[in-house]
């Protein structure tokens, strides 16, 4: 599933203060250690005279997300890996 934040134009200094919530499949599992998958998150840069950019992504896996519960957190976004044009 995806979900997306909304779209901040012209602004130096971005605070999203919005909550995404995605319903899992609690099929059989008693707790969040059991869980299996990971939920990805991604920062883009949407320029209108160029190209758009993932700035960086963020992955985690939701067996993790007990731990996470009730606290912010700050996390480092990975760089893209750069794509090699091999000519």
């Amino acid at each position: 599933k995806h979900a997306h934040t909304a779209v901040h134009k012209l602004a130096a200094h971005v605070q999203w203060g919005e909550e995404l919530v995605f319903s899992l499949p609690m099929e059989g599992t008693e707790d969040t250690d059991s869980l299996d998958g990971e939920v990805a998150l991604s920062l883009h840069c949407c320029d209108r005279f160029s190209h758009n950019s993932t700035l960086g992504t963020m992955r985690f896996k939701l067996a993790d997300i007990s731990m996470m519960l009730d606290a912010d957190c700050w996390v480092d976004l990975q760089p893209p890996k750069q794509v090699r044009n091999i000519a």
